[in-house]
């Protein structure tokens, strides 16, 4: 989980654990290919690789801290850490005895990484995550067919309210899911079927929400959604400062691309994403297009469109104001909501607020 490995990486040296922090990135980049001097260097990997060869979402703060343990390692001249996965690849090296079967299992599977080619080619994957609906798979988990495999042989059912439920409280984790599925039938006692009120008495919330779910309720303009998300996210112990990031990182994006249509073509709103990749994409620069598609820079320009640009400005400048706030003792969840709720909200839903 290349997302992970760079978190812990990034928090290490954020708590002042430079050295740990340094040899955990040195050891996430050796599975691209990548030393400590490139990584310092002057044409360091670009965002668009390291989503590419580790499928790690590079921000420009994150770009920062590579560029510093780089140079850290470079100058105390830190090795790579040994990698864990050793001991497996010397086992597929030897190969096994006739007859025997080796099983892994893994929460999340990057196929770009060599050892995970290496057991792809030698065998077969196959899949038992919980799958999501929507057409990207962004959208709720599809729990009916798990339900039912889980509660066959106990006779109790799920209604669409509970099922519902429970996607929201327990996501995607089969494990939890299951867990908890057993507590419900244990709390149904003769009742047959579970409803969201059996869930709502009995399940703990154990979904946290994915990290782009605030910025995406930022794209759609939906403020209660947003508020939604903010208000799970700091129950569930994310840092204010990481929202209030994740907010900025969004809210910078819509301005660029407002602006970079603008330019071109002026405050004439583009009508489909072929007139948007005939006009505006073939002037974006090459390092920022890398592999990405023209359909995904025009669902963000769809995005910034549903701001006015003084809307934008001014939501750059309450997080600002809200950063600063934060830094100096100020309560971070008001400050927070204030800066969703006059860049989310419409004209007369703040009237009416204040």
């Amino acid at each position: 989980d290349g997302t992970e490995a760079f978190r812990r990486a990034r928090d290490a040296w954020a708590k002042g654990a430079q050295r740990d922090g340094a040899r955990r990135l040195l050891a996430l980049a050796a599975k691209a290919g990548w030393r400590a001097e490139e990584l310092a260097g002057d044409r360091p990997p670009t965002p668009a690789a390291w989503k590419r060869e580790l499928s790690v979402e590079a921000r420009a703060e994150d770009l920062a801290f590579v560029a510093a343990a780089a140079r850290y390692a470079v100058e105390r001249e830190l090795r790579v850490a040994r990698d864990d996965a050793s001991a497996l690849e010397a086992a597929l090296e030897r190969g096994f005895p006739r007859g025997h079967v080796l099983v892994i299992a893994a929460g999340k599977v990057d196929s770009n990484l060599p050892l995970a080619k290496r057991l792809l080619a030698a065998g077969r994957r196959m899949t038992f995550a919980i799958q999501r609906g929507g057409k990207w798979g962004d959208g709720p988990v599809v729990l009916g067919p798990v339900l039912e495999a889980l509660l066959a042989g106990t006779g109790k059912s799920c209604d669409g309210g509970a099922e519902a439920k429970l996607g929201e409280l327990v996501g995607d984790d089969a494990r939890t899911l299951a867990s908890e599925l057993g507590k419900l039938v244990a709390y149904l006692g003769e009742r047959a079927c579970i409803s969201a009120a059996d869930v709502e008495a009995v399940v703990t919330r154990a979904a946290a929400d994915p990290f782009f779910a605030l910025g995406n309720a930022v794209e759609a303009r939906d403020l209660a959604g947003a508020m939604a998300v903010l208000d799970r996210s700091l129950e569930d112990g994310v840092s204010p400062f990481l929202v209030l990031a994740t907010l900025a990182s969004t809210v910078r994006r819509l301005v660029v691309e407002r602006e970079r249509a603008r330019k071109l073509v002026g405050e004439r709103r583009l009508g489909s994403a072929r007139e948007y990749e005939a006009l505006v994409f073939p002037h974006i620069p090459e390092a920022e297009v890398g592999k990405r598609q023209p359909y995904g820079f025009w669902m963000k320009y769809q995005a910034a469109q549903r701001y006015r640009r003084d809307e934008l400005l001014r939501g750059l400048r309450d997080l600002a104001d809200a950063d600063l706030g934060m830094k100096t003792g100020a309560l971070e969840r008001p400050l927070l909501e204030r800066a969703l709720w006059r860049l989310l909200g419409t004209a007369g839903e703040r009237e009416e607020q204040s």
